[in-house]
């Protein structure tokens, strides 16, 4: 799925993401968040707007997204940065510039701490990254998008395990 914009989303584009959570969203909190979004809007539509320009690059169209995957058994849960990474290494794809984690709980207005990577996550995404060379940035946020920070890799896993740990055989 190609995201559009926040700013640029329609009331109906955005009724379709809230849509597609699983597990479903109330009626009532879907309102309020198409309502939240739709407010960003009124910059592009006072008597005087904003003078803007938005662009959309070429990354944009090749981002890769993950989803959480819950288990009754926890330890055959994956994690929605897992997923995106495996998607992304399944189709060649290791260089990244950035790497965003966005979440919370979804039954909330979505305003709180930004949501950092577990540590399986950190390993996965150092290895992905091959190791400290690359210190891309990685951007938590709440799902408001009201709380974001920008960690490295080598903030969030400052002692991670490589291959040189191992021993030579």
């Amino acid at each position: 799925m190609i995201n559009v914009p926040g700013i640029l989303q329609t009331e109906e584009y955005i009724r379709a993401i809230h849509h597609s959570y699983r597990p479903a969203l109330p009626a009532e909190n879907i309102d309020a968040r198409v309502e939240f979004r739709l407010r960003r809007r009124n910059v592009l539509e006072r008597d005087v707007p904003l003078p803007f320009k938005v662009i959309v690059h070429e990354a944009a169209l090749r981002r890769y997204k993950g989803t959480f995957f819950e288990s009754s058994s926890f330890p055959l849960g994956i994690c929605a940065e897992s997923a995106a990474l495996s998607a992304a290494v399944t189709d060649g794809i290791r260089d990244f510039t950035a790497i965003a984690v966005v979440g919370g709980d979804p039954k909330s207005d979505g305003q709180g701490e930004p949501v950092t990577p577990c540590g399986g996550c950190r390993q996965r995404i150092f290895d992905v990254m091959g190791g400290f060379e690359r210190n891309v940035p990685v951007f938590c946020a709440d799902l408001a998008l009201s709380h974001v920070q920008r960690f490295t890799i080598r903030d969030l896993l400052p002692f991670a395990f490589s291959a040189s740990d191992l021993p030579t055989m």
